[in-house]
C-alpha cells in the first residue's frame, strides 16, 4: 500500500512539474521511469523467486531463514551450514541436508518444470534482433570449431536439462545422459527423448549416478547462474566425471525476450528484475577463474551467441 501511495505521489508530482517546467520535466520523468521498461515481465518464469520458494518450503519444517540475504555467491552448502549452526541447531545434519535439497528441488520444479515458452523456443522471427539464428546453431558451430561433428561418437552428459523442451532440435537422434534436480522436469524430458537417453535425478554438485572418467562432453546450459548452485563443487564433479581430454561446456543466459519481441540483454542479479550485462560478465569471470583454479586446461570464453555466453575448457 505504501509503495502504491509513493508511486502515485511521484507521478502527480511529475505531472505538476510538466505543467510548470515543460520539457525539462518530461526529460526527468523519462529518466525516472525508463528502468521499468527493462524489467522482465510478470508473466515470465524468470520473475519468480527461488529464495522465496525455498524459504516457504523450509518454514513448513519449522526452519525460519527470513533473515538470510540470498546474495549471488551464497551456495546451497552455505545455506545448510547456516541452518545447522544458527537457524536449526537441534535438527540432525542429515535431516537438514535433505530438507534443503528437497526445498531447492521444489523451487526449480515450480519455476522450470512445466514446458513454458522461453528464449530458446520462441520463433526467431518474433525476436527483434537482426540476422538471428536458432540458439542451437551457435552451439553446434562452437563444437565444430573443436572438431566435434558427430555427437553420437561421444559419451555426453547434460547437467540441468530441465523439461528438455528447448533441446529437441539439438539432441535430435542423439544418445546421451542427463541429470536434473527436479523429478517432475525429468518426467517431461523422458516423454520428449524416449529412446537412447539415460535420466538421473541428481544435483550438479552431486552426480552420484555418473561414474568417474566416463564422459567426453559435459554440457550445462543456462544452469550455472542458478540461485544456490555451488559452482565450485559442480565443477569438481565435472572434473571427476570427465575423461582425460574431455570437454566441459557451460553457458550463461544473456537474452530475455518480452512479449512484443524486444530483447533485454544481460543476466538478472539476485533481488532484481532487470538484466544487466555487467552482472553477466561478473558471473562469467567467476566461472572462468574457478575453471582455471580447478585445473581445467585451455579455458575460453566465447560470445558468438546472443542467447548465451559460453565457457569451455578441457579436462
Amino acid at each position: 500500500m505504501m509503495k502504491t501511495l509513493v508511486l502515485i505521489a511521484t507521478v502527480l508530482g511529475g505531472l505538476a512539474a510538466i505543467y510548470f517546467f515543460g520539457e525539462k520535466a518530461i526529460l526527468w520523468l523519462k529518466k525516472r521511469f525508463s528502468h521499468r521498461t527493462k524489467s522482465v515481465e510478470t508473466t515470465s518464469k524468470y520473475h519468480q523467486s527461488i529464495p522465496q520458494i525455498v524459504q516457504n518450503e523450509l518454514s513448513q519444517k519449522n526452519i525460519n531463514i527470513e533473515n538470510i540475504i540470498f546474495e549471488d555467491e551464497l551456495t546451497i552448502n552455505d545455506l545448510e551450514l547456516f541452518c545447522r549452526n544458527v537457524y536449526a541447531p537441534r535438527v540432525g545434519h542429515s535431516q537438514i541436508h535433505d530438507y534443503i535439497k528437497d526445498a531447492r528441488a521444489t523451487a526449480y520444479t515450480i519455476k522450470y518444470a512445466d514446458p513454458k515458452e522461453d528464449e530458446k523456443t520462441i520463433d526467431i522471427k518474433e525476436i527483434k534482433l537482426p540476422d538471428l539464428k536458432q540458439w542451437h546453431v551457435y552451439l553446434s558451430d562452437l563444437l565444430l570449431d573443436r572438431k566435434i561433428d558427430d555427437l553420437n561418437a561421444l559419451d555426453i552428459l547434460d547437467v540441468g536439462i530441465g523439461n528438455g523442451h528447448a533441446y529437441q532440435n539439438f539432441f535430435k537422434n542423439i544418445r546421451f545422459s542427463a541429470v536434473d534436480i527436479s523429478d517432475k522436469a525429468l518426467d517431461y524430458a523422458k516423454k520428449i527423448f524416449a529412446n537412447g537417453v539415460n535420466f538421473y535425478n541428481n544435483a550438479a554438485e552431486e552426480l552420484h549416478n555418473i561414474k568417474t572418467r566416463t564422459i567426453d562432453l559435459y554440457l550445462s546450459l543456462r544452469t550455472f547462474q542458478s540461485t544456490l548452485l555451488d559452482k565450485r563443487m559442480a565443477l569438481h564433479e565435472a572434473y571427476r566425471v570427465l575423461k582425460p581430454g574431455g570437454i566441459v561446456l557451460i553457458s550463461i543466459p544473456i537474452m530475455f525476450v518480452k512479449s512484443n519481441g524486444e530483447v533485454l540483454q544481460g543476466l538478472i542479479p539476485p533481488g532484481s528484475e532487470e538484466p544487466t550485462m555487467e552482472y553477466a560478465e561478473i558471473v562469467v569471470k567467476r566461472i572462468e577463474h574457478l575453471m582455471k583454479t580447478l585445473n581445467f586446461k585451455d579455458v575460453r570464453v566465447d560470445k558468438r551467441s546472443p542467447f548465451e555466453i559460453f565457457l569451455l575448457a578441457e579436462r
